[in-house]
């Protein structure tokens, strides 16, 4: 709390100088490291060495010829100096060089944060500015519920208290230690503070674009996901996966630092969340530009979904319709049809192949998993394998056919129909609207979507597709297996739209309509092309499809149409999965299907609620936020691990191993991670489904899920909880600018990150010290601490202070009248200097309280002064000096009220102990502000009067006999039966002659 930096400072503030004490409590001399032999030097000498300036028995500095022949470290009156000080008041020595080290109370951590306080102080009810009473009024539910403990001191017996076993603090608390008792929960903490000290402006890039989509987010309360919604459960899963490789996980974080990534993707994915436009091939000009289904007048996407209408049909925006056409084509497999032959040209001629017969189903080609195949279409690495010797031999032929890509272009009338398709190829030859021998009957004798010029100019394109291939089905449709001839797996299951239970109008170019060719807008194949590649590479990709499908399930609301529904075969139940076709990789290689399966199951979890904030969440900083962040992390010695050697760590495997640590299972398997109540597995969201393992991601959604019960929306205390939250963001993250122009508002606090951040390590450090290699768990951090927190919020202290603080604080006059009183303590426009004083006499306070050697004993003779007596007959204890001073002032200043009316207080019906208290405080000369004060002048003389040798000079310091004489006298003083105190009090409680 005592570091220093200008920017704690607000700008142009005077500087207000503390001198630095040392462990002993002495003034410490200018370049003196206390306790560093060697350091000491000037004026002052260090004859034995141990690094602190020496002192005679009465305080005194020693110089090389006795008594050190220097100033106090500020102006005493009375007291001769021997330089004039400087502008500040401090002393200097013949140089002007200051003689002392002196702290600049306005640069300090606790000088920021004192003058942060202020705004979160306003009682004026107009501003809505009581973030500090606010936010207690809302943590007071969140300590447990309200009980009384039994206790013989406690009044009635009994005293306030909670009962922490359901609190959210003390779960958050738990969570914390386990993310401390990380191995390398040092070198977490250390790439933490570097990303505040070294790139500031990149993470107020971050927090300001994330701050942004809060702004947007609070427009829109509609959108929130019920707490049973198990999205994150399943997302946990994926992620799981992906940090399972290290490599994996890296690419993909440098995947959104791409330049293509940073330059499409946010563009792309704003527009897919903001219109809902159909866009389709030219039935006049297949590869031509596109034509708008949902306004001809346009071809461009601009028509925006109607979010008072369910989402069904064509009014859901392209973004869902996307994540359902990825969920459609996922692990489809397509063949060519049953009777298959090539329409070809060669040589002017139109030919089918083969020249007599036809290929069976599957003897031509397969496609493995759609979904993969137009991911590898994407990345330019998919092929058509075709299996037909016969076929592979006649294009071979290089003076028939000079280019077998160019054939099948020609063949098919669809540019970029090659032996490797691209995207636009395989968008019109799955979705080119052909007649079909197999579909057609099922809809009347024409699918509804056949190209009007299939027998015109478009009649080569439909040869081909007509003859090669029926339209693909999708994996909401039932499957059947059969023999893939020449290919692997022998054994191939086809979804298939014919089949008992199946539905025509799921066939993939008419459920799909209209969507695939969104993608050849904005450039979303080079947005999409990194990401997709950092998959791909690291065979993958069907992770990135398992993540589509999760968002998929649950973006539709409960108003969703008949593209999904949420039906449950009779006999099972969520618990079942019922999403998820095959429940292990071993029922998927023997194809055993999930009895519970539905293939369209959703469950109206409304993630198109959100679709108005990623409208501007993707087109504001955010990716380009990221990207900057994954750039500053991607070097192999962002962070060096100075419990390990010193060895150099990326930025991106520290953050590797913060999600692992985060998300998976299996460390925290490894090193025993339980819930507060020593369970190691837990439930997901819903409670349906068990988790064998938690994790720290559990652990903390937990607690977070607690805090969202207890604080109940709409309620007085949820509503000033909401609010002080906002407040605080407002006033310490605040971020000015954007992009590369953001920069922190509040400089104090940002630079006192970095601060918090090394106190927490040193205290991880200190009680942990060997968990970098010792097997077992820091038992302070998984244990301890926990423990001690569910202590302190259940115990006496805590629970009647935070009692009477709440009931301050839900008494509207009583807590704006101690606002005002804090607020003119902490404001700097206060008069009588009350802020700077105050500041000064907190920092001199901590550099006090700070010695741990000496300390104790004091703290030991405040608590037997505050404590309660011993009991008394009545078996309960008499109250204690704290309480009987709490009476005496109580006493003084009550003014009872009769009739309605305050009448005067019968001990002080003049008020004379208010100015009385003013006047012992106040300078004899206000002018003059070198003048002591009463107060000071009181105690001068009682200590001067109480001094062994009257002879001494009033410059002399007490010594320790003299110090011995005056508490001695004090406390005779105080407690004697015949004199003093007691017969005073005897004087004034029959001064009416009673």
């Amino acid at each position: 709390m005592l570091s220093t930096n200008p920017a704690f400072a607000k700008p142009g503030a005077m500087a207000h100088y503390l001198v630095v004490r040392d462990s002993r409590g002495y003034a410490v001399p200018t370049g003196n490291t206390p306790g560093k032999p060697g350091t000491v030097g000037g004026a002052f000498v260090d004859g034995d060495g141990d690094g602190f300036a020496d002192v005679d028995s009465r305080g005194r500095f020693l110089g090389p010829a006795g008594l050190a022949q220097v100033d106090t470290p500020f102006f005493v009156p009375g007291l001769q100096r021997v330089l004039p000080p400087d502008a500040f008041g401090r002393a200097v020595d013949s140089g002007g060089t200051p003689l002392f080290a002196y702290l600049d109370t306005s640069q300090t951590f606790v000088g920021a944060t004192t003058r942060d306080l202020e705004p979160l102080l306003n009682p004026d009810p107009v501003a809505e500015s009581e973030a500090l009473a606010d936010l207690l009024s809302g943590a007071y539910v969140l300590y447990g519920d309200p009980i009384q403990n039994k206790a013989d001191w406690g009044v009635g017996g009994v005293y306030p208290t909670f009962d922490t076993t359901q609190s959210p603090i003390v779960d958050l608390a738990h969570a914390s230690g386990w993310m401390f008792a990380h191995k390398n929960s040092d070198v977490h903490l250390k790439m933490v503070k570097k990303l505040f000290t070294d790139h500031e402006q990149t993470m107020a890039r971050l927090i300001g674009a994330s701050l942004k989509i809060r702004e947007i987010s609070n427009a829109h309360p509609e959108a929130k996901f019920d707490p049973a919604v198990t999205l994150w459960d399943e997302l946990q899963e994926i992620i799981v996966r992906t940090a399972k490789d290290p490599k994996l996980f890296k690419d993909v974080m440098r995947a959104l630092a791409h330049p293509d990534t940073q330059a499409y993707l946010g563009k792309a994915y704003s527009n897919y969340a903001k219109y809902k436009d159909g866009l389709y091939y030219n039935t006049n000009d297949i590869n031509g530009p596109l034509v708008n289904l949902t306004d001809a007048t346009n071809p461009e996407p601009h028509v925006a979904p109607d979010y008072t209408q369910p989402d069904a049909g064509d009014n859901r925006s392209d973004f869902h319709r996307i994540l359902q056409i990825i969920h459609d084509v996922n692990g489809v497999n397509a063949c060519n049809r049953a009777g298959a032959k090539v329409k070809i040209q060669v040589l002017g001629l139109n030919l089918s192949w083969p020249l007599i017969g036809s290929y069976t189903e599957c003897e031509l080609f397969d496609f493995q998993n759609m979904g993969l195949f137009y991911l590898d279409s994407i990345l330019g690495k998919a092929k058509l394998n075709i299996k037909s010797d016969a076929l592979n031999g006649m294009m071979s032929l290089a003076k028939v056919f000079s280019d077998p890509n160019q054939l099948f272009e020609q063949s098919s009338g669809i540019d970029g129909m090659t032996l490797t398709p691209e995207p636009r190829g395989l968008n019109r030859l799955v979705f080119f609207g052909a007649q079909s021998g197999k579909f057609d009957p099922l809809f009347g004798g024409t699918m509804p979507d056949r190209d009007k010029n299939y027998s015109g100019k478009n009649k080569v394109t439909n040869d081909f597709v007509e003859a090669t291939i029926d339209a693909v089905s999708t994996s909401v449709c039932p499957d059947r297996m059969v023999t893939n001839p020449k290919g692997t797996p022998a054994q191939l299951w086809l979804s298939d739209c014919s089949l008992p239970g199946g539905d025509p109008k799921d066939v993939l170019r008419i459920r799909g309509k209209g969507t695939i060719f969104l993608w050849e807008k904005y450039e979303f194949y080079k947005a999409m092309k990194p990401l997709l590649a950092a998959f791909a590479n690291n065979g993958a990709g069907q992770v990135f499809l398992d993540s589509v499908e999760a968002l998929y399930r649950h973006w539709p609301t409960e108003q969703h149409g008949a593209e999904c529904n949420d039906n449950i075969p009779a006999g099972h139940s969520f618990a079942d999965r019922p999403w998820q076709k095959f429940l292990t990789q071993s029922d998927a290689t023997s194809h055993k299907v999930n009895p519970a399966y539905n293939a369209k199951w959703c469950n109206g979890s409304g993630g198109t609620r959100y679709e108005p904030i990623l409208v501007d969440a993707f087109a504001g900083d955010l990716m380009p936020a990221l990207g900057e962040l994954v750039k500053a992390l991607d070097v192999p010695d962002f962070v060096k691990d100075d419990r390990n050697g010193g060895t150099p760590k990326s930025g991106l495997d520290v953050l590797h191993e913060m999600t692992v640590a985060m998300m998976d299972p299996d460390y925290a398997a490894s090193v025993g991670m339980v819930d507060r109540a020593g369970n190691k597995a837990g439930k997901w969201a819903n409670g349906q489904i068990a988790k064998p393992q938690l994790t720290l991601f559990d652990l903390f959604a937990d607690a977070m899920a607690k805090i969202d019960a207890r604080l109940v929306p709409g309620s007085p205390r949820f509503t000033r909880w909401k609010r002080a939250r906002s407040k605080l963001v407002d006033q310490f993250l605040t971020v000015d600018g954007d992009g590369t122009n953001a920069a922190f508002r509040n400089q104090g606090f940002i630079k006192g990150v970095p601060i918090l951040l090394d106190v927490l390590r040193e205290q991880i450090n200190a009680n942990c010290p060997d968990r970098e290699q010792n097997p077992m768990p820091c038992a302070w951090a998984t244990k301890d601490l926990g423990q001690k927190a569910a202590e302190s919020v259940g115990g006496a202290m805590f629970g009647t202070t935070m009692t009477l603080m709440d009931l301050i604080n839900e008494d509207e006059e009583a807590r704006r009248a101690l606002e005002k009183h804090l607020r003119y303590l902490v404001q700097e426009a206060s008069s009588n200097d009350a802020m700077i004083s105050m500041l000064a006499s907190s920092a001199d306070m901590m550099q006090i309280l700070s010695d741990d050697v000496n300390m104790p004993a004091i703290y030991n003779a405040v608590a037997t002064a505050a404590a309660p007596e011993e009991a008394t007959a009545d078996g309960k204890p008499a109250p204690g000096t704290a309480d009987r001073v709490l009476e005496l002032l109580d006493a003084l200043t009550t003014e009872p009220v009769i009739d309605g009316k305050a009448q005067p207080n019968p001990y002080d019906p003049y008020r004379f102990q208010d100015r009385m208290l003013a006047n012992l405080v106040t300078p004899l000369d206000p002018q003059n502000p070198d003048s002591p004060t009463p107060i000071e002048i009181f105690l001068d003389t009682f200590a001067e009067v109480n001094r062994i040798d009257a002879r001494a000079s009033r410059e002399e310091p007490l010594s320790p006999d003299d110090l011995k004489v005056v508490f001695g006298t004090m406390r005779d003083f105080l407690t004697s039966k015949t004199r003093g105190m007691e017969q005073f009090y005897e004087i004034m409680r029959h001064r009416n002659g009673e």
